[in-house]
Formats: structure tokens, sequence, C-alpha cells
């Protein structure tokens, strides 16, 4: 969504590059703004003791659980005994996952129970699918559709829109950041997902081309048109939307006790 922005040019205003894109290490209260994804903002609200504050919603939906093609499973319980990759221990596929698994009745610990998850990166996915050394995957797009379309699989499960935020745009509070510069990036982030909205083509271009640049190499519009339908682009957010997050956590093992979450969402987006 960053690279989207910048070559759009909503961002342009915003001089430093670093502040547009997720920081993949625990947050810190003195981090700037970043995309992430909700269970990482939500444990590191409450471990940092409310040093974060999410200013707006971006993404929902994408996420799923793909199996082979040919594979017989079929629900939960099918899952005892079988292999699942998640992207990283923790992040929201994998507590999404361990949930849906728990909520069925199977056990699911750290380093085994019922089913076996276990963290895999979303590039090294596609080689241990295709050789079955993977039941399954539980990811979000467009990896979701490189493993459908490039490893013949097909999506078991989709995570519902309305339940599944996929990306919010967070601040570290308090960490000297400038409010100027923080509504500046509110402001251009919404007219971001507008223009996301109002130029699908352009956009899902510019998404292929930088997902191509990160990789290094291509990555086909295909798989990016593929995946689209799947993503709502939307700003909205509030408190509910992370409770399904935070039950999922608690479900899945992550977090114990109750934890008010008053404070997490910017009163602007409640």
């Amino acid at each position: 969504m960053a690279g989207a922005g910048l070559k759009s040019g909503c961002l342009a205003g915003l001089s430093n590059g670093s502040l547009l894109m997720p920081d993949p290490r625990p947050w810190k209260p003195s981090l700037p703004e970043a995309w992430i994804s909700p269970n990482p903002a939500l444990n590191a609200f409450i471990r940092s003791r409310g040093g974060l504050m999410v200013l707006s919603g971006a993404v929902r939906g994408g996420g799923g659980l793909v199996v082979p093609q040919k594979s017989e499973l079929s629900s939960p319980d099918d899952f005892r005994g079988k292999t699942i990759a998640t992207p990283q221990l923790g992040n929201t596929q994998d507590v999404t996952c361990r949930d849906w698994l728990t909520q069925a009745g199977l056990t699911v610990t750290m380093t085994g129970g019922d089913a076996n998850i276990v963290p895999v990166s979303n590039v090294g996915m596609l080689p241990l699918f295709i050789r079955g050394e993977v039941d399954a995957a539980w990811t979000v797009e467009p990896w979701v559709s490189r493993l459908e379309m490039e490893g013949n699989g097909r999506l078991l499960y989709a995570e519902p829109p309305e339940t599944s935020i996929t990306t919010v745009l967070a601040v570290g509070v308090p960490g000297g950041v400038d409010p100027p510069t923080t509504s500046a990036l509110v402001q251009a982030h919404r007219e971001l997902t507008e223009w996301i909205n109002n130029n699908p083509d352009e956009a899902r271009q510019l998404v292929a081309d930088e997902l191509s640049r990160q990789m290094r190499r291509d990555f086909p519009l295909t798989l990016v048109e593929h995946a689209w339908p799947r993503l709502v682009f939307d700003n909205a957010i509030s408190r509910n939307d992370f409770e399904f997050s935070l039950a999922a956590a608690i479900s899945a093992g992550f977090i114990k006790g109750v934890f008010d979450l008053k404070g997490l969402v910017c009163s602007s987006g409640e």
C-alpha cells in the first residue's frame, strides 16, 4: 500500500519513506507511524501499556486457509495430525488459524498438539506446499492466490472481511512524532484509499511492480488481479474491530487475562 501511495502522489508530502513501511520488529513506542497488521498492533498496545494508537483502518479481508486441489481436508477436525504453515508465530494469520482449530475442539500448543502449525515465510510457503511438506497454509493475499494459481491449491476457508482486519495505520505514543506530520499522514492515507478504490487498474499494476521489486523476480499481474476482489480498502476502524482479534489471541494462548482496549483506537476512528 505504501508503494502505491508514493507512486500515486498521495504521500508525496512526506519526505521520510521509512514512515510508510511496516517495521517487522516488536513495536516500540518511539517508532513512527506504520502500516501494521492487527494482532501485532494489539500485542504492542497491551505490552507497552497503551504505547500504540491505531489511527485508521486500511485493508480488510484477504486471509484464508489453502489446501491442495485434490486434498480431502474439509473441516477443522480433519486437520488432526496435519501440518499447517502460517507466516510467523503470533502474527494475525497464525493467531486466526490457531483460534479456528481451537474453536472446533482441537488442542493446539506452541509446539504441537492435535495439529502442527509451523512458521514459514510467505515467500517460502509455495515450494513446501508444492512438495507436500505441509498439508495446508494459512496466509493472506496475494500469497493465497499464489498458492492457488502456482501451487494448484484451493481456498478452503476465507476470513470474512466483516471480522477480518488485515492492515491498519498505527502510531507509537508517546514517540515525539510531530502532530502535523501525523495529521498529514492520516489525510494522505485517506486520499490513498480513495485513489485505490477509484483507480483499481493502476493500483493493481503498482502493487505487482512493487512485489516484483521486493522479490527480485516477476510477480505476475494476474496474481494481483485474482487477489483483488477479496480485499476491501476501507479507512473505517473502531475498538470493536479488535475484539475479535483479542478473543482469538486469548483462545490461541498468546494473551492471558482481561484487557481494556480503551485508547487503542484514536477517538476520531471510534
